[in-house]
């Protein structure tokens, strides 16, 4: 991909259109894709800024209907009686108040025009912010980017080096993670442009060793935009180095940032294990405090490999305690005597044999954190997760059933098969992306993001709002407070609604499809019948709100 994207007038010709201004044919453009200097360019002329003006006939006019003025002009006391003898005098005096004022007032108006013509003569900022709160502001250094002034139509462009350029290396912001996971892992960061959001975002990536090599492919990593504006992309690796390339009608601007874990360069090693007779651990169970727990499908290893690493050198005492109980390996953050000794993070890493995975070998796992992230992408016949300000994120893994308890911290269930998914938060948000046959979700004010193909859902919230995208049609039992839900079905599907409502609005276009029935059962309560066009089936939808607005909509493909 050539970088960076539209940075040429003309839809990325390498010479500019013919209509583009005589000042647009003299920019060095060149035949190379990069070009490290900063070109700013704009056809518009010099416009003189709004003045208000004063005559002394216009104020003389305006005083001599007054006879007698009496008032306090800045703090002092005046007595003006206007007649012929002192007129003149009088307006002298008027003037000296007034042309400040209108001064002031001219400078205020032309300084508020100023900033607010600047701010639309260049791309917006770009703030990107991780799951752990930290966040960065970008300012796009290449972009192709047109506004109106007036009659007008002005283009500025910026073309901006390379985003591996080494002469980028210092001065690229760094996003810090919350965890240092291989390239297999993700995680998600929220883009914000303010007031301007983009039409589209795509985000380029390269490994966090690519400085200088310019000529290097990137990874690609799609970003979802939300409702709020914002755009929701999931990184591929903790350290790494990322171009946002934004589309807007007409203009691009292209933002760059680089990734670091926190601590990754502090982690020091802790206790390392390698658990014999692998073949007789059936169950994991794993209590840990701070920093995260890693549990992963190890290619070349026929053994359970167990590590810890820590923020700070390890006492002994400090170390990781493992014990096999019968059929199951216990992992505990310390052992019982030395529970209060240690505050700081640890990370740990178990590797669970392909072969046993592979097998369905393993019966269950288990994960209790504090503060610590829990991450599983491990097959087995249970995941069960529970932290109170940790994230916990279920991937690539086929199993029967996975439970996940949070309190604040975000959870997920991305990229794999499950006959029964069951997640609960308080205000952590949540996001199941995949094939489940059933799920049960509870939230109080967490946001719920869903897509895939789902046969079932029991959905209760207070304030977070529902978003579901569906691949098939699906049983829906939903009840919230004052949360939104927005649902999308396959396009040929149709639905049964039975909703019921204090306050809240319902949407939907479906409803003007042809055989479609609205039936009103009372103030609060209505019935609603879609049929489905051929080849598609019929969703059976029950929602209940107080205040919350519902729409329903179906996906793109096919015809309504």
């Amino acid at each position: 991909m050539r970088f960076p994207p539209k940075y040429n007038v003309g839809k990325g010709s390498p010479h500019p259109p013919a209509n583009a201004g005589t000042l647009m044919h003299d920019l060095p453009f060149h035949d190379t894709p990069y070009h490290e200097e900063t070109l700013h360019t704009t056809r518009q002329k010099a416009v003189p800024p709004p003045v208000l003006e004063f005559t002394i006939q216009q104020i003389a006019a305006f005083c001599a209907a007054i006879p007698v003025v009496r008032g306090n002009f800045f703090g002092y006391h005046t007595s003006i009686e206007v007649s012929e003898r002192n007129e003149e005098r009088t307006m002298k005096n008027l003037l000296s108040l007034l042309l400040p004022l209108a001064l002031a007032l001219s400078l205020t108006a032309c300084g508020e025009k100023s900033a607010d013509e600047a701010a639309r003569q260049t791309p917006p900022t770009l703030t990107v912010t991780g799951a752990n709160a930290c966040s960065v502001t970008l300012k796009s250094s290449s972009y192709d980017w047109t506004y109106t002034q007036g009659l007008q139509s002005m283009t500025v462009i910026a073309c901006g080096a390379h985003p591996l350029d080494e002469t980028s290396r210092d001065i690229t912001p760094v996003l810090e993670m919350p965890f240092a996971v291989s390239a297999a892992y993700f995680y998600t960061v929220t883009l914000d442009f303010g007031d301007n959001s983009p039409d589209s975002v795509s985000l380029r990536c390269w490994p966090s060793d690519a400085w200088g090599s310019t000529g290097m492919p990137s990874g690609t990593v799609t970003a979802q935009q939300q409702d709020n504006g914002t755009f929701r992309a999931e990184l591929p690796q903790s350290d790494g180095i990322f171009a946002v390339d934004a589309l807007w009608d007409g203009s691009s601007a292209t933002y760059t940032f680089c990734t670091q874990a926190e601590g990754s360069e502090e982690l020091h090693p802790g206790a390392v294990r390698s658990i014999g007779e692998s073949e007789d651990i059936r169950k994991i169970d794993i209590s840990w405090r701070s920093g995260g727990v890693n549990i992963y499908t190890a290619e070349q290893s026929a053994q359970i490999s167990v590590k810890e690493e820590s923020t700070a050198p390890l006492a002994e005492s400090e170390k990781m305690v493992c014990a096999i109980d019968g059929d199951t390996l216990r992992i505990r953050f310390l052992g019982d005597a030395y529970r209060g000794s240690y505050d700081g993070e640890k990370h740990l890493d178990v590797g669970l044999p392909r072969e046993l995975v592979s097998a369905g070998h393993f019966e269950e796992i288990e994960v209790e954190t504090t503060d610590a992230y829990a991450y599983v992408s491990a097959d087995a016949q249970k995941i069960e997760l529970s932290t109170l300000r940790g994230d916990a994120r279920v991937m690539c893994a086929n199993c029967p059933e996975v439970e996940i308890e949070t309190t604040s911290g975000n959870a997920g269930v991305v990229d794999g098969t499950w006959a029964r998914v069951d997640i609960s938060t308080l205000s952590g948000a949540i996001e199941l992306a995949g094939d489940a046959e059933s799920a049960e979700i509870e939230t109080a004010s967490g946001k719920v993001d869903i897509a895939g193909a789902l046969g079932a859902l029991d959905f209760e919230s207070v304030s977070g709002d529902l978003i579901l995208a569906t691949e098939r049609a699906l049983r829906l039992d939903a009840e919230t407070e004052s949360g939104s839900i927005y649902l999308t079905l396959p396009a040929q599907d149709g639905f049964t609604l039975d909703y019921e409502t204090k306050s809240g609005a319902f949407r939907s276009a479906l409803t003007e499809r042809e055989g479609a029935l609205v039936t009103c059962l009372d103030d609060h309560a209505t019935h609603y019948s879609v049929p489905a066009l051929d080849g598609g089936a019929v969703s059976e939808l029950t929602i209940e709100t107080m205040s919350g607005e519902v729409t329903i909509g179906a996906s793109s493909s096919g015809s309504n």
